[in-house]
């Protein structure tokens, strides 16, 4: 089933804070941020929140998705533990009304400047961009997948991956399976090995079929996506466009032994072109470029 956008309805956002916790710790900034969104929402504006406490990042994201959906909530956002958010690009990327929109935030990581005594550019940021994508109106810049520290995900997204994620292959493929000659003792083994869901046994998850919506994508080329750019590669295949939010606000910070963002670079502006937002990593092209692509506003 194809996959329409849908718009926020008399700006009303029930929000589901989602964190995936390594460790049972977060910083204090994160807390600090945290308090911000709460006390500065917008208007119609509210909130559950979760965590879940798992070393398995696509189990614990995809927990929290089913988490999400079992909820009345409108939005999902995801703040990772290191991650400093703050009530400005929050109320941004609400006003963008888009399906998935994220904030940028830098790698922990000091580099020298670009252009010689620009500090601006001595952060880099991982994100894979549309080639002569523009800012638009809203602030926002369409691309094809960047991390998962602050990112904002509407209901139906979730609820359409989670249908078309249930299996690793597609649907003709399962039914390519029962109608071969393999022995039927061998073909439930062969089912559960093409299915892209899990029990959820944790403690207290009274052992739910979850679907992995971010489980690990294999490139043609032989690459493995992390979970992030695996869910942003699913997105590209059904059509969900991703925007990445450059307006107030962003962006966030990423807290470590130091914390990176904003009170150590002025902001940034996206061009299309030479921009403080560098995208750094190999996975650049293993995502394919679009095909006549809208970037309107429908």
């Amino acid at each position: 089933m194809a996959y329409h956008s849908s718009k926020s309805v008399d700006g009303r956002a029930d929000i589901f804070v989602a964190t995936p916790i390594l460790d049972p710790t977060v910083t204090s900034f994160h807390c600090d941020g945290l308090l911000d969104i709460y006390l500065h929402a917008p208007p119609k504006t509210r909130f559950a929140r979760r965590h879940a406490f798992q070393r398995d990042i696509v189990r614990a994201r995809s927990r929290l998705a089913r988490q999400f959906i079992e909820s009345p909530c409108t939005h999902l956002l995801f703040i990772d533990g290191d991650n400093v958010p703050n009530s400005a690009a929050l109320h941004g990327m609400l006003k963008a009304d888009r399906d998935v929109v994220a904030c940028p935030y830098p790698r922990r990581e000091i580099h020298p400047p670009l252009k010689p005594g620009d500090v601006s550019t001595c952060l880099r940021y991982s994100y894979i961009p549309f080639e002569g994508a523009k800012t638009d109106h809203k602030e926002c810049v369409q691309i094809k997948g960047i991390g998962f520290g602050f990112i904002l995900i509407k209901r139906a997204v979730i609820e359409h991956l989670t249908e078309a994620c249930k299996w690793k292959v597609t649907p003709e493929a399962v039914m390519a399976l029962n109608a071969s000659d393999v022995p039927d003792e061998h073909k439930d083994a062969i089912r559960w090995a093409l299915r892209n869901q899990f029990v959820d046994d944790f403690p207290g998850n009274n052992n739910v079929e979850t679907t992995a919506v971010f489980s690990l994508v294999n490139t043609v080329d032989g690459k493995m996506l992390g979970e992030d750019y695996s869910f942003s590669a699913r997105c590209f295949e059904e059509g969900i466009k991703i925007f990445m939010y450059l307006g107030k606000g962003s962006p966030v910070e990423h807290d470590g032994m130091m914390r990176f963002g904003q009170s150590n670079s002025p902001g940034v502006v996206h061009d299309g072109g030479d921009s403080p937002l560098p995208f750094i990593g190999s996975v650049a092209k293993t995502i394919p470029e679009a095909e006549p692509y809208r970037t309107d506003d429908a």
